[in-house]
């Protein structure tokens, strides 16, 4: 979610979808959308956001995708 609102600015953020992640082992995956509000507009734009985290030895890495659907 630190992630999410460095990206965006949380002034712009309108609404976020949190979906289950599903964990295997060390590893979790899951999925955030998110409506943001677009400056100098009053429309809005869906971003949908992918991460995967592990657990290692030397401490949790996560890696993030960031889409904007339609």
């Amino acid at each position: 979610m630190i992630r999410v609102r460095d990206h965006f600015g949380s002034e712009l953020i309108d609404r976020l979808w949190l979906f289950p992640p599903v964990r295997r082992g060390r590893r979790e995956q899951g999925l955030v959308a998110v409506s943001t509000f677009i400056e100098g507009q009053e429309r809005r734009a869906m971003v949908t956001v992918a991460y995967t985290a592990e657990h290692s030895g030397a401490g949790v890495s996560i890696e993030t995708s960031f889409t904007q659907e339609g």
